[in-house]
């Protein structure tokens, strides 16, 4: 969990929770990473935006005092395909609210858009990354 979008902190946050998989072994060949972006930042301040860093975890692993365990539920996503630098998530975010939402026939759903991460850049976290951003929706 991290207050603000600022990269070398969600960067930090990232190689917190990998030294914690590493250390309970839960990485696995069909393991998941994902970010769920919890406020715009066009609206909340950047320095009260959250954002939380995930990993997909065999069932039997517990959440423990450094890690939370969370269920995304089951429901209707678009799904947005976007290889692109860091820097440029959010105009994607932008354009799909602003370009995409108001003639699909469709509404935001009840849970957080997320992102499932199919290729990062190394720990700096400057180059390409090919990720789906997964908006929930539901019809209007």
């Amino acid at each position: 969990n991290l207050k603000g979008y600022s990269l070398p902190e969600i960067c930090d946050t990232w190689l917190r929770l990998d030294r914690w998989a590493q250390a309970h072994s839960v990485y696995r060949d069909d393991t998941v990473m994902l970010g769920i972006s919890l406020d715009d930042p066009e609206i909340t301040p950047t320095k009260k935006c959250r954002y939380l860093a995930g990993i997909t975890i065999p069932t039997d692993i517990k959440k423990d005092r450094v890690v939370g365990v969370l269920d995304i539920p089951a429901q209707t996503c678009a799904v947005f395909h976007v290889e692109c630098r860091a820097d440029q998530i959010q105009g994607h975010y932008q354009s799909i609210y602003k370009d995409w939402l108001p003639d699909s026939g469709m509404q935001p759903g009840d849970f957080p858009c997320y992102e499932v991460y199919l290729k990062i850049p190394g720990q700096s976290g400057d180059g390409d990354y090919s990720l789906d951003i997964h908006i929930p929706v539901r019809p209007i």
